[in-house]
């Protein structure tokens, strides 16, 4: 008898190599978690704002919060993993994911948002760090291509594709609250694939205590100028409390990264000696601009779709849904080049750039009468050239890292990732206004009086106006009132036209320096 319940208990026991892949996908559920969290904002601001009563600027610290805490996320990463295991410290990061989106639902009052976000942003910030240092450390170099494929799609794929049709459609549908429950199940199916793992998780730390004169100066660097770059196209950097707050940013970083460089009797918060491997140098350098142009161009597409062309916020995120199939399909294209046929992972990196600025190229001739059909064929050409690009940078930086500085790698090559999409967002705002302002100058100039062709424009709605009831002095002044109205959106449309075109200028200038960075880098190694 107890020899039969002996077998059964045996029997159910996970395999080891079952327990790994309950490992891989616990934790690409987890970076799927924050997709969906961190990126509701943009989507479901209109509605929010109504309910929590909050003005723009107020509800701004929402946003301010969260992408300053997990800034503070990935550098505090590392510390946390040599007090717990890196499997513990996802499980704990996706257990406050889990419980702040559920309390989330429960309050609709603005200052419990912002501690709520700021929760989430420091969570999602560890999870990303701790599991992506997971899949590098315990498992073979061979299965790294698909492992990192597939967390990509939780960490970068979803909240630049995915995460905008399904919250749009909820916002629709629904309310904004459903995006954060949509978040707990998910969530709680990750951490009990993460249990059910056991002791899958076998990562290797250096000893870090926590520097905290360091991570004071980094904490007060990073909510200063995450509140310049989000809040600084506002006030078109021409504010008292933005001057301030860029002195303060500015002087705490160089303190910070002084400190760093001329460490010798304590652990510092990042280890920066993993600058010493070439091709992580290489590989964080590109992603800082990939960065600016994968966050820059989510930001782009859906603001102009929603402003310009009237998209619902469903339709919106329709639009990127192409983009994630296209997305996907290429980096598991370059997961078969590199794992089937040896290609080395820096081959696809110009086919992404290549692609991407053709992507661009095409948007950058959009009008106010463009549709979906019109957009589809650059959103699909951006989802085709990031799919080449960020996978194969992935590899490029942690293939020849250090174990023993792999956590610290990654969390540096994201800080490197979010602040390219943070000045690319920031430019992209800035771009928008002051090319629509330009563009408003000149067609202004073509709208005075002696112009035969606005005339008959302004006779032939006026006449249109007469012929539906309205007085005919009405009318004109009507017809006058619409046709600036008409000269505002098209001058806005400029606006966003030269902004898609400064997404391949960013690459024409970065190229080179890339290049030139290789060749060093090259020569280097063979000294």
């Amino acid at each position: 008898m107890v020899s039969t319940i002996h077998s059964r208990i045996e029997a159910m026991r996970i395999a080891p190599n079952q327990r790994a892949w309950l490992l891989v996908s616990g934790i690409v559920l987890a970076a799927l978690t924050d997709a969906l969290a961190g990126t509701i904002l943009p989507i479901g601001q209109i509605d929010m704002l109504g309910d929590m009563h909050a003005t723009p600027d107020e509800f701004a610290w929402l946003d301010t919060s969260y992408t300053a805490a997990k800034f503070i996320g990935f550098v505090l990463s590392p510390w946390l993993m040599n007090k717990l295991s890196a499997k513990n410290c996802v499980s704990l990061a996706t257990g406050v994911m889990v419980a702040t989106c559920l309390a989330a639902t429960m309050t609709e009052n603005l200052h419990d948002h912002i501690v709520l976000r700021t929760l989430q942003g420091l969570s999602g910030g560890v999870l990303l760090v701790c599991g992506q240092t997971i899949l590098l450390q315990n498992f073979s170099r061979c299965l790294q291509p698909l492992l990192q494929g597939l967390f990509a799609i939780g960490a970068v794929v979803a909240p630049a594709t995915l995460a905008p049709y399904i919250q749009g459609w909820m916002v629709d549908n629904l309310s904004w609250q459903w995006i954060f429950v949509s978040v707990v199940p998910i969530g709680l199916v990750a951490l009990g694939l993460l249990q059910l793992s056991n002791d899958a998780d076998d990562t290797e730390m250096l000893p870090s205590p926590l520097d905290v004169v360091g991570f004071v100066l980094f904490a007060a660097s990073t909510v200063s100028i995450v509140y310049v770059l989000n809040r600084g196209a506002r006030w078109n950097w021409d504010d008292n409390v933005i001057s301030l707050l860029t002195v303060i940013g500015i002087i705490a970083l160089v303190l910070f990264v002084f400190r760093l460089v001329r460490n010798r009797t304590y652990a510092p918060l990042l280890d920066i000696g993993v600058f010493k491997t070439n091709d992580f140098l290489f590989g964080s350098s590109v992603c800082a601009v990939a960065g600016f142009v994968l966050f820059g161009s989510a930001h782009l597409i859906p603001d102009f779709t929603l402003s310009m062309l009237g998209f619902s916020a469903s339709k919106a995120g329709q639009l990127l849904l192409p983009s994630a199939g296209a997305f996907i399909a290429t980096m598991f294209l370059t997961v078969y080049l590199i794992h089937t046929h040896s290609w080395h992972p820096i081959t696809t990196v110009p086919l992404g750039i290549t692609l991407f600025m053709l992507a661009m190229w095409i948007a950058s001739g959009s009008t106010s009468g463009s549709g979906p059909e019109d957009l589809m064929l650059p959103v699909i050409l951006r989802g085709f050239g990031l799919g080449f690009l960020f996978l194969s940078l992935n590899l490029i930086a942690f293939l020849n890292l250090p174990r023993m500085a792999m956590a610290h790698g990654v969390a540096i090559f994201n800080i490197t990732r979010l602040v390219g999409g943070l000045v690319g967002v920031a430019w992209l705002e800035t771009l928008v206004d002051r090319q629509s302002s330009v563009g408003r100058t000149i067609l202004a100039a073509h709208l005075g009086d002696g112009n035969p062709d606005v005339a008959a424009r302004l006779s032939t709605l006026a006449n249109s106006l007469v012929a539906k009831g309205v007085e005919p002095t009405t009318a004109l002044n009507a017809a006058g009132s619409q046709l600036f109205q008409t000269m505002n959106a098209q001058a806005t449309v400029i606006g966003y036209d030269a902004a898609f075109f400064s997404l391949i200028l960013i690459f024409f200038i970065a190229v080179p320096f890339f290049i030139a960075l290789r060749v060093i880098l090259t020569l280097r190694n063979k000294k």
